[in-house]
């Protein structure tokens, strides 16, 4: 990453005070999420999230129709491709559900929601994946707000891998910590009440990719829960920090939880893209605390309000993420 003049040195610093001081962001499992400082009431996206926690796929390779467990927020305009597909195979059922119709203005688990039915059989242990589009209109209009799969075992009903790919940013007043996430059920449990309801939706969103095919690079997750009761999430798609935070017995190594792209060495980021801005708190309130957005405004909020941004020295670029 190209960081230039006091940028470079203020990006040096708190890389070299986290790894010292064991220091990032912060888990949902604990309790972590982050909110805009004067984040306003906004109108969340439509979306369709398949849960990692299922429990009526086994034995579906048969073709017969079967519900997934899936939590939904729509208003009565949102509208849903689905798309179920097999390897060797590819599509073998693809369908329009009308949730503004079916279901009408919904909030929380939905656990039967309808695959129908496709044709033929798969082969035992075949793996099915089930896509789902969310859409802001009826019909499939509007934008794509939302996609969310999940792959499973046709015979076991074991889920292999659920995503989404959309990072959804929620905030905890009283830590005044920022908090993002992907998982499905994280994002199920946070805007189902988890934790006593004290992390709430900023309103505030990116895109991220689910996997490398376009050539974007795994972005590692880590928590801390070294500053108790606080805790941290830390997020980065950089091969050093990634390696550096994995042996330091401060972070917990969580996994790869997205995909994004880096920027040039000019700090621009490729058409179709746009920038990933990553701000640190300066371990503000006795803990470390990272926030990441694509909104140059609240980069500039931040900033004035005594954060550092980690990025480009010219464009401020961390990252780059779909438009």
């Amino acid at each position: 990453m190209h960081i230039a003049g006091a940028a470079r040195k203020a990006f040096v610093a708190a890389i070299t005070s986290l790894l010292a001081t064991g220091g990032f962001a912060q888990p949902a499992g604990s309790q972590a999420a982050l909110v805009a400082r004067a984040a306003s009431a906004t109108v969340q996206a439509p979306a369709i999230l398949l849960l990692q926690q299922q429990s009526g796929l086994t034995g579906t390779c048969d073709g017969d129709a079967f519900d997934v467990n899936t939590f939904i927020s729509v208003d009565a305009n949102a509208s849903a491709d689905v798309n179920v597909t097999a390897p060797g195979v590819g599509h073998i059922e693809e369908f329009t559900d009308q949730t503004g119709v079916n279901i009408g203005p919904y909030n929380g688990a939905f656990p039967h929601f309808l695959i129908r039915a496709f044709g033929g059989g798969l082969p035992p242990d075949a793996s099915i994946t089930i896509t789902i589009s969310t859409y802001s209109g009826s019909n499939l209009t509007g934008a794509v707000t939302n996609v969310s799969s999940l792959t499973f075992n046709c015979t076991t009903g074991a889920v292999l891998s659920a995503a989404s790919d959309v990072a959804v940013e929620y905030y905890y007043p009283d830590w005044d910590n920022y908090f993002v996430t992907t998982s499905p059920d994280e994002i199920a449990a946070l805007d189902t009440g988890a934790f006593g309801g004290v992390w709430t939706r900023t309103g505030q969103s990116f895109k991220v990719w689910t996997d490398s095919s376009t050539g974007a690079r795994a972005t590692c997750r880590f928590l801390t829960t070294v500053y108790a009761p606080k805790s941290a999430h830390f997020y980065t798609p950089y091969r050093v920090e990634c390696a550096q935070l994995q042996i330091d017995p401060a972070w917990q190594y969580e996994g790869i939880a997205f995909y994004i792209a880096l920027p040039d060495g000019n700090g621009l980021c490729a058409a179709g893209t746009v920038p990933l801005f990553r701000i640190y708190n300066n371990a503000m309130g006795g803990a470390p605390n990272h926030r990441y957005t694509t909104s140059i405004t609240t980069l500039n909020e931040m900033i004035a309000a005594g954060w550092t941004f980690e990025g480009n020295g010219d464009t401020k670029a961390f990252a780059c993420v779909p438009q």
